[in-house]
């Protein structure tokens, strides 16, 4: 006879009762969801998604790259490897659970071969799991690494998991202690079952098949436990589905761009209050999941300064469940602390260089980076509450055409003309490609050099091309990245009127600031050049 297993062996009700009980917590977790949706719409700002073709590829991919190979975990791999032990093993247990159901109504293929090599194949990973398991508990209550804080969940999540497991494999031990017709003489292809088995040779038969009827029960509503338990929030095992549906919305353009403001029609400019903020920034602070990497990896949380932008998310997060749960009367503010200044502290906004670290170490796409910066426009242009330093460089770019101070950048942006012996456009005068050099390659005394040996690669080739010479100021940028929109706007209005005056369609640049401005922001003001 084939080898195979009955799904409800020994188990009379054959799924009368556990198929209810399982619509029930499937009826939970989505009445959660949507609970969570409304939530997630206190944030009142526009999300643009569009792109639904691209947007399906590209998640598909994401989910090959850092869902199944775990690209964004593994690169910190001690505690990358714990998870995807973990992560795999609830997936191949998943989908064995799937296809035992599959056969069981009428497909009839768990039988044979394919079921010998699908019971190790599930004893293995099942083993991974509870290596994983070990693994992570080791690292957060022994290690305790200081970018983790532990909270009565996070233990919680891993006990869940690790007697789903333990239970399944003492259902199976006891299912082989007593075999079906169609288990006899294949425990091996189910290892740890068949050792467990061996193990219950002293009780009687009557008391395996209780203890197999009492256990079977036991594990299947510790897994409607676990799905219910997705349903609440704040909680390890519920990034499986928050974070999975975060990762598909998030943008999908040039990475570092910043979103411009309505200068006119806004009443409020930057975010003072939580539901200023978009919806999908809400969901960001539902995905987090308190991993660290963002803060390990931020160069300004390593300089001991007072910002970390797992803090800056959980703070966020935590005001909004607050906020949540407070209702305001009709017409009336919401009491409690305020956000910019009391929940996040001032010097944390201005601490950020916002180099977006934080953003390319998330596994799950959170962005603290735009929280961050909204929170400081807001500081900026709503309340003028801007450091001293940062004051300076607005004046300089103001008055001067470029960020510094200081007599090192007292030279004129012309003199590099002279260097290395060409002219600058004069007015009128039509060039289809600009070499855009930038305030450091044109006053920094060491950069200038840069800019020469740029030149001369450039004639080397053969190309004809433009400069501005002294009529270049600075392409806006330190101006936006601090807040300060006004400036920008200004700035980058009147650079791309001068491009187009000098019938400018290609730039050349090699600032990496300025690339990033000219290429992916200056659009949003009608400035598309290649």
């Amino acid at each position: 006879m084939a080898p195979t297993h009955e799904t409800f062996w020994n188990i009379p009700t054959d799924g009368l009762i556990l198929y209810p009980l399982a619509a029930v917590a499937v009826g939970i977790l989505v009445y959660a969801l949507l609970r969570r949706i409304r939530l997630w719409r206190m944030g009142k700002g526009k999300t643009e998604l569009g792109g639904w073709g691209k947007r399906v590829l590209s998640f598909i991919g994401i989910g090959v790259t850092d869902g199944l190979f775990h690209r964004r975990f593994l690169r910190d791999p001690y505690p990358g490897l714990m998870h995807l032990l973990i992560f795999w093993g609830c997936i191949i247990l998943l989908i064995g659970t799937f296809l035992d159901v599959l056969s069981h109504y009428g497909l009839h293929f768990m039988k044979g071969g394919f079921y010998l090599v699908s019971s190790l194949v599930l004893d293995i990973f099942g083993i991974l799991i509870l290596v994983g398991v070990a693994v992570a508990a080791y690292r957060r209550y022994v290690q305790r690494p200081g970018r983790l804080d532990n909270q009565p969940g996070d233990g919680l999540a891993l006990i869940l998991i690790a007697l789903v497991v333990i239970t399944g494999y003492l259902v199976e031990g006891f299912r082989l202690s007593v075999p079906e017709p169609g288990d006899a003489g294949y425990a091996v292809w189910s290892p740890v079952g068949a050792v467990l088995a061996g193990a219950f040779d002293g009780l009687g038969e009557d008391s395996r098949l209780a203890w197999h009827q009492g256990l079977w029960w036991t594990h299947s509503l510790l897994v409607l436990s676990a799905i219910a338990y997705l349903s609440l929030s704040n909680n390890k095992l519920s990034h499986v589905i928050v974070s999975t549906v975060n990762a598909f919305l998030r943008p999908l353009g040039p990475k570092s761009v910043l979103q411009p403001i309505d200068i006119e029609k806004a009443e409020t400019m930057g975010v003072g209050k939580l539901e200023e903020f978009r919806w999908k920034d809400l969901l960001d602070l539902e995905s987090c999941t308190r991993c660290g990497r963002c803060q390990d990896n931020c160069p300004t949380h390593l300089s001991d300064k007072a910002l970390s932008p797992k803090k800056v998310i959980q703070d966020l997060k935590a005001h909004w469940l607050e906020q949540a749960a407070r209702p305001a009367s009709e017409g009336e503010e919401q009491a409690g602390p305020s956000m910019v200044g009391e929940v996040i502290p001032e010097q944390a906004i201005w601490d950020c260089t916002s180099c977006r670290s934080c953003e390319e170490q998330c596994p799950v796409y959170i962005q603290p980076l735009h929280k961050i910066m909204e929170m400081r426009r807001y500081l900026a242009l709503m309340l003028g509450k801007l450091p001293e330093t940062a004051q300076i460089t607005l004046r300089n770019m103001q008055q001067r055409g470029h960020p510094w101070a200081g007599s090192q950048y007292l030279r004129l942006r012309d003199d590099w003309l002279k260097e290395v012996g060409i002219s600058k456009l004069a007015s009128g005068q039509q060039s289809e490609t600009l070499l855009w050099v930038g305030c450091t390659g044109a006053l920094a005394e060491r950069n200038v050099k840069v800019t020469a040996a740029v030149v001369k690669l450039l004639r080397q080739a053969g190309v004809e091309f433009g400069v501005l010479g002294g009529d270049e100021t600075c392409c806006g940028d330190p101006a936006r990245r601090l807040g300060y929109e006004l400036q920008f706007q200004e700035m980058a209005q009147r650079n791309i009127q001068m491009f187009q005056d000098h019938g400018v369609k290609r730039i050349i640049t090699f600032c990496p600031h300025c690339y990033n401005v000219l290429k992916n922001e200056y659009t949003q003001f009608g400035g598309s050049f290649q």
